[in-house]
């Protein structure tokens, strides 16, 4: 699988594409995932480290083994990108370092392998981090404002913030700044982003990370500002996204990022 970084510059209201980076080899898709099995009742004998269990009634957590692992400075995002057996990869972007540092991923225990090269330069203090499964591109929002290294015909004129994620098919990336969310399709040969019509969409305020459920229906944004949580329905033909009904929804104070499962 290839993989490239590209880099979204905050303050000079710009887009900036570094050029790609190969940090593996291999083809660039693969099966689907193997099938889950759920398991009832009493369970005994059973070993070795190729067997994870996860208690589905509590959803406890078991520790990796060589938890925790060493990162850049101040870590503050990470993605996964790929699928077994071509290989699973962990990218983290480390805001005080001004780097992603890059693992392969032991899909039976979970362990992390830092990859060669480990890490890659970014833009000034990196703290969002989204991927493009399809092409192997990794974007990733730099909250300082710097400009990277550019590609040929970048920087763009964009509207970009600390904040980013792309549709579960990779055909859209959204940013979001102020008090809203900005929409932007994906070149599916290049990676390059071209603005959505209808945007920005109004969120609420202050608003931090934007994930997309598991059916990539719905996108959601968690609003720092304005403590509460907006949702979308997302449109997978044209990019577009429309409130549903209750949104926003209440939560917590100073709500700065989600996941869905």
């Amino acid at each position: 699988m290839k993989s490239g970084i590209r880099n979204i510059a905050r303050g000079a209201s710009v887009v900036a594409v570094l050029t790609m980076l190969t940090a593996c080899g291999g083809g660039d898709s693969g099966p689907p995932p193997p099938p889950t099995y759920t398991v009832g009742g009493t369970v005994t004998g059973l070993s070795g480290s190729g067997l994870i269990l996860v208690n589905s009634a509590s959803g406890a957590l078991t520790a990796v083994p060589g938890s925790p692992f060493p990162a850049g400075t101040d870590p503050e995002a990470l993605a996964l990108l790929g699928t077994a057996p071509w290989g699973t990869y962990l990218y983290v972007a480390n805001a005080g370092s001004d780097t992603v540092s890059a693992y392969g991923v032991d899909t039976s225990s979970g362990a992390l392998t830092s990859l060669s090269p480990a890490t890659f330069a970014t833009g000034k203090g990196p703290s969002s981090i989204a991927v493009d499964p399809s092409l192997g591109y990794i974007y990733v929002a730099n909250n300082g404002g710097s400009v990277p290294t550019p590609l040929s015909g970048s920087p763009f004129p964009l509207v970009v913030g600390p904040y980013i994620a792309t549709d579960r098919t990779a055909a859209y990336l959204y940013v979001t700044t102020g008090t809203a969310s900005v929409g932007y399709g994906i070149d599916g040969t290049t990676g390059m982003l071209t603005p959505l019509p209808g945007f920005p969409v109004v969120t609420g305020t202050a608003p931090h990370s934007v994930p997309f459920d598991t059916t990539n229906q719905f996108l959601y944004v968690a609003n720092d500002g304005s403590a509460d949580v907006s949702g979308f329905r997302f449109d997978a033909w044209t990019g577009g996204l429309t409130p549903i009904t209750g949104s926003p929804f209440p939560a917590g104070n100073l709500p700065d990022f989600l996941a869905t499962l």
